[in-house]
Order: structure tokens, then sequence, then C-alpha cells
């Protein structure tokens, strides 16, 4: 235990000193540098800077516009900037200008909100900003803007838009469970936030987030723990250094009132900037129960084009309601859920949660030479959950009355994750070299305490409150401490039109419980890719991924080993429109080895054995982007067979929980003036089980969705977005005679002032 000690605040010292290094150490280089902009002086992220005349250096510009470029020939040069939303900007430059240049982009009129195009790049594959087109890895991208279109509120509503994603939400409060290609995904290392791993216990989709990533399938060379199923992570907003502040109000049914204000700017001329967003929300839940959220998001941004950036991230949230135990019908079917209403609250106001989070992060990125930059980030998160909920139980003999269960469940949870890696590339001939080796340290403090209690039954058919118990009796404890430690190395090739990616991991993992027992493991995970370029628009991919996954559960004190996933995955990429938009179809191969079984000897008893393994194979298309001048697209499909391959509890062939064999999205945002945008969508889910266990199918649903834009002034914006226009019932979850139906219809409607 005190070797384990050492070892951590050995790693944390460690980290922390490479985040406050001052960057005057390191020499400056010759630079053309300087800031992009729009018309009104804001800077604009995910500009594209390069020379305008053959390949050669290229800059994608910070959260405040600027950037640098290095290695530029001699003489006067020629640039093009460019960045979706924006007219494209050619100048030139004499060879004493650069040291502090000020590019301003015109806004493109008919540009529709929606993905970054120049942007169609991600820090997932290699954890360096890399255009999707050449990542051998499927990765999607949804832009904020999409899901406020959408009248998103919460990551459901985000992954509803991307193949491969579906929401199996079994839960009584928010947090959501989602399966990732026929895996379930929960707080084992797959959500993260601006690259740090964040417990699901709270929504996540909070107001700074900026966009969500999501990367396919196995990916523990470059993120450590990891379920198989894929990465989720949420980018945040950046401090800008001009001042701008907005405030968002909504309004709709179910009583939903929230309101949101985000102001950022300057602090000084050195480079430092700020932003502050805050945002309330009460009601909108379809069941007529109260829920309210608070969030507070401070950030601090030291940047210098020359010497690197250190951002500075606090967020606080609290979340208090009323849990939903969902339905539960005399039949053993879904369809005998169809006699209860959608709405029908089975459980009691007095059956509440209160979800408490608060994190620090703080990163940097330190440009050591022209070719080398150094990163790290340091994230410490605390987690405080409170929840009571009134289970639901078996039928008494007159098929009506149901027994019910009062059980809490209170969870404190201390995170600790540090990143360090270095980045860096070099030509050598004809082929350039792009190498990234790190090390990164997760500590996880976990303790669980447990109270149950019966409680007076209800009439499913007109039920009314009794009450919650005055005190629950206690039913279990415990504590997990978990440390994973691993170093990986990542280097790719590009030689002509061909990128060879590969990468090694080696991750030790130990875990202590509240009994004393301690697991120790040491593995290798890897990873291997092709990336062949067709043309100037094309690519064709094939990769090799692997996880490691700490087995979370534990059964009587007792540790079960990790997990370890592999999947084999080829596919296409085509950017369509020159540049605007991005099509994707993947197929892959995944399996999941060492599962946990749960089942009942001959005796009856409850018993958990390791050693099962579980496969999906699919196909994925995904198109994202403007594909016509006044259109924007985002669509999906899945085709998807999710089956257990050999377990000692279940046949071969039985369908794996959340798991849909089709499922698929088309959203259509459709710019019809200058000042007016209509959208539209169609959200199809086939049947699926919501758990391996069960033998009862969720119905297969299909939701429309519609919104209105208008842009009242420049700075006023209008929207009214209606969900579920066709009222169709549906389920986030459910299993055997329990469901939990989706929300009814609703709107909601929106106005978003930019104040400067």
């Amino acid at each position: 235990m005190v070797a384990r000690m050492i070892a951590r605040w050995t790693y944390v010292s460690w980290i922390l000193a490479a985040v406050v290094l001052p960057a005057e150490i390191f020499a400056q280089q010759r630079a053309l540098q300087g800031r992009v902009v729009s018309e009104d002086g804001v800077g604009l992220q995910h500009a594209r800077v390069e020379l305008a005349t053959g390949p050669g250096a290229w800059a994608l510009t910070d959260a405040e516009g600027s950037f640098r470029l290095d290695g530029l020939p001699s003489g006067a040069i020629a640039l093009l900037v460019t960045r979706p939303g924006y007219r494209t900007v050619e100048f030139s430059v004499g060879e004493d200008e650069g040291t502090s240049l000020v590019v301003r982009l015109p806004i493109d009129p008919v540009s529709i909100p929606g993905i970054d195009v120049v942007g169609l790049r991600s820090e997932l594959v290699g954890k360096r900003s890399e255009p999707i087109l050449i990542t051998p890895q499927s990765v999607t991208l949804v832009d904020r803007r999409v899901v406020e279109g959408q009248g998103g509120r919460d990551l459901g509503d985000v992954v509803r838009n991307v193949a491969g994603i579906i929401q199996s939400d079994g839960r009584a409060g928010p947090g959501g469970l989602f399966s990732l290609r026929g895996f379930y995904s929960d707080n084992n290392g797959n959500f993260r936030k601006n690259g740090a791993l964040v417990l699901k216990t709270a929504e996540l989709l909070q107001p700074n987030v900026e966009r969500v990533e999501v990367l396919k399938g196995p990916s523990s060379v470059f993120f450590g723990q990891l379920d198989p199923g894929g990465v989720v992570n949420l980018v945040t907003k950046r401090p800008q250094s001009v001042f701008q502040s907005s405030v968002d109000l909504r309004s709709g049914s179910f009583g939903l009132l929230e309101g949101t204000a985000d102001v950022t700017g300057p602090i000084s001329e050195g480079g430092t900037s700020y932003r502050v967003i805050a945002s309330a929300r009460r009601g909108g839940e379809f069941i007529g129960v109260d829920r309210d959220q608070l969030f507070l998001a401070p950030s601090i941004r030291l940047a210098s084009a020359s010497r690197g950036v250190l951002e500075l991230d606090v967020e606080l949230s609290r979340g208090e309601g009323v849990t939903n135990p969902g339905l539960k019908a005399p039949a053993e079917t879904f369809e005998g859920l169809e006699e209860l209403p959608a709405d029908r609250f089975l459980g009691e106001d007095g059956a509440t949660y209160d979800r408490r989070q608060a994190s620090v992060q703080l990163s940097s990125r330190l440009n050591v030479t022209s070719n080398v930059q150094a990163r790290s980030l340091v994230s410490i998160s605390t987690y405080d959950w409170s929840e009571t909920e009134t289970a639901l139980r078996d039928f008494q003999a007159d098929a009506r009355t149901l027994n019910r269960r009062a059980e809490r469940t209170e969870i404190e949870q201390d995170d600790l994750h540090l990143d360090l890696f270095l980045l860096g590339g070099f030509d050598l001939g004809s082929s350039r070299h792009e190498t990234t080796v790190g090390a990164d340290f997760q500590s996880t403090a976990f303790g669980r305490d447990r109270f149950r209690r019966d409680m007076d039954p209800v009439d499913v058919y007109a039920p009314v409150q009794t009450g919650m118990p005055s005190a629950l009796d206690p039913l279990d404890s415990g504590t997990t401490d978990t440390d994973v430690l691993g170093a990986y190395l990542s280097h790719t090739v590009e030689l002509g039109p061909m990128r060879l990616l590969g990468g090694v991991r080696r991750t030790s993992y130990s875990q202590e419980s509240q009994t004393g027992d301690v697991l120790e493991a040491d593995d290798w995970t890897a990873n291997a890719g092709v990336v062949v370029r067709v043309g100037p628009s094309g690519s064709l991919f094939g990769t090799f991924t692997e996880s490691f996954a700490p087995t979370l559960f534990t059964s009587g004190g007792v540790l079960f080993d990790p997990s370890f996933g592999r999947q084999f995955e080829v596919g296409a990429k085509l950017s369509l429109a020159d540049g605007r938009a991005l099509a994707t179809v993947s197929l892959f191969d995944l399996e999941n080895s060492g599962v946990l079984s749960f089942f009942r000897d001959q005796n009856g008893d409850f018993q958990v054995e390791q050693g099962g393994v579980h496969g999906s194979r699919g196909v994925e298309l995904e198109v994202n982007g403007r594909v016509v001048d006044r259109l924007f697209v985002l669509a999906s499909y899945a085709y998807l067979q999710a089956e257990v391959r050999d377990d000692v509890a279940y046949p071969a062939g039985t369908p794996l929980g959340g798991s849909p064999e089709h499922a698929g999205s088309v959203w259509l945002d459709f710019q019809a003036t200058s000042r007016l945008a209509v959208g539209g969508g169609v959200f199809r889910v086939d049947e699926r089980k919501a758990f391996l266990s069960s033998e009862q199918f969720m119905p297969a649903h299909t939701l429309l969705d519609a919104s209105v834009t208008f842009q009242l002034t420049p700075a006023v914006t209008l929207r009214a977005v209606g969900r579920n226009l066709t009222d169709a019932r549906h389920y986030l979850g459910g299993s055997g005679t329990f469901g939990r139906p989706g929300p009814t219809r609703s709107v909601v409607v929106e106005a978003k002032a930019l104040l400067r």
C-alpha cells in the first residue's frame, strides 16, 4: 500500500512539474505568426492557414485565433486562409512581414450551422490534430450548433446522430446508459472531457460543451482503461481574447425554464483571457416531476503564439429531482405496457436524487522546438451522489397492485487523471514521420453504501402516493481503490499517398477492495493502421485496435480480472462538396473477452463467473456537412450483429443488450433565406433487448422532429423546436415487464442574444 502511494505521488509531482514548467526555457523559433478573426474582431478557432501554392507548412488556429508557421521559404509568399462558414482569403506576405498578422474573414452568407469541416479534424487518434479523412479509424464529430438546432438537452440527443451508438437508459435519474457498437459503456473510461476521464453520474452535455467527438472501437493505446465500444470526448468552449457575451433563454413543454449566460474576454494584453458560463434549469420532465440543475464553469487561458498555452478549467454542477421508476405491467411483454400512459408515475415525490460534481483541469501545450510539442493534463474530480428510488417488484394476485421497495444508494468518488506526452515530427527523405510518446496515471477512490426497505404497494391503473418509509435498512457497503498506470508510444509514417500507424501501450493495474484483497495485472495493448489516399478527396483505411478494462464489479469483496477487447475495421472516407462534408463507410468485427457471467446454479444460488466472450460485427455509414450551398446534412445508418460467442450462462448467438440490428437518422437544415432556416429529422431504432438477461425486446420506434430558426437581428436569434411530433411511444430502457418510456411530444422555444 505504501509503495502504491509513493508511486502515485511521484507521478503527480512529475506531471505537475511538466505543467508549470516556465515557457521561457524553450528557445523561440523564427516564425510567421498572427491571428485569424471575424469581421468584428472575434478570434476564429480551427481556421487553416497554409501556403497557397504547393504543399508545405500549415497550421490551425487555436481558441483565440492565433497561429504559427515555421519552415517557410524566403522571399514573398502567398498564404491561403479557410474556415467553414467564412469566405476563403488569399494574401501575400513580404519577407520582412509576419510578426503580428491579423487576417479578417468575411462571413459566407449561405453558411449552414454545423460541423466545422476544416474541423473535420480530431485529436482522438494519436492525440494530435489530424484530418479525419486520413485517420485509420471511424471518428464522428457533432457540433454544439447542431444539437441546439435540434433542441437537444442531453448526451442522448447527441448520440442519436451517430452511427453505432444507442441510448439504453434503464436508470431512475440522469446520466444515461449507452451502448457503443453493441457494448455497454458506463464509467469505465469511455467518457472524457477535453481528454480527461469523467464519471457519468450526471448529465455531461453542459452549456460549456462546444462539440462531441466519438471514436469508434477499442483505443486503449491512447486512453488506457476502456470498454471496447469506443470513446466519447466532450470538448469545451475556450476563452476568447475579444470581449463578447450571450444570454440564452429557453422555455417549453412540461414546465421547462432554462437560462444560460456566457461571458468571455481578455484579462490583459499579454494573451490572458477568461470565460465564465453559468446556467440554471428547472422542469422539462414529461412525467411531471421536479428536476433542477445548476452549473458554473469558469476558465482562464494564457497563450503565446511562440511558446504555447496554459489553460485552467473549473466545473461545478448540482442536480436535484425526483427519480422516475418507469412502468411495469402484469403482462409479460412490452405490449402490456401500452395499457399504461407513457407519463404514468408509479414512484413517490419523496424518492429524490442529489448529485454534486466538482472538477479542476489544468492543461498545457508548450512548443519545445518547431517540430516538438510537450502536452500535459491534470484533472481532479470529486463526485457526491445520493439517490433514492421506488423499485418496482412483483404484482399481487389482483394483477394490478404492484409491490414496491425503497432503495437508496450513496456514492462518493474521487478521481485523479494525469497525462504527459510529447508530439514530434521530422522528414526522412521523401517520408514524413510523426511520433507520440507519453505516460498517464488514473487513480480512483470509490465508496458505496446501499439501503432498502419494503414500502406500500401501488395500483398501477389508479396510482396514489403513500410516502417513503421513514428509515431504510442497511444492505451493503464497499470501497474500491483503483490505480492504472500506462506508458505508450505511437508512430506514423507518411510516404506518398500512404500513411502507416503503429502504437503500443504497457498498462499496470492495481485494485484493492474493502476487504484488503488486492488484484494486480500488467499487459500490453497495441494498434496498427493504414490509410491510402485515393485522389485529393478520398481515402481507404484498415486498422487493428485493442482495449484493456478493469472490472469494476465486486462480489463479496472478490475482485475480477480485467477484460480485453480487439477490433478489426476497414472502411472508406470521401470529402464532398469541396471539403464541406465528409462521408464515411466502415465494416468492423469487435470482440470482448473476460466478460463476467451472472447466473443461478442448480440450487438457485446467484453466481458470477468470468471468461465469457461477446462480439459484434457490422456496417456503419455517415454523411456530415454542407453538401450544397444551403443544405446541411447529418445522416447515419448502422447494421449491427451483437451476440454472445462463448459464455457459461448464455448459448452462443444470444443477442446482446442495447443492440438493435438496424438504426439510423437523417437531419436536414436548409437555409431558406439569409435570416430563415428550417430543419427536420427522422430518428429510427429497430427492436432491441435492454439487457442480455432479458427475454423481451423493446419495440422499434421512429421519431420525427422539426425546427425553425429566425435571425431577428444580427445579435438576436429566435428558434422553435418540436420533438417527437407524432407522439410515438418509445422506450429508453427496460427488461421483461419493466420499461422506461421516452418523452412524449414537446415544443421548446428559445431566444439567444449576443452582446458585445
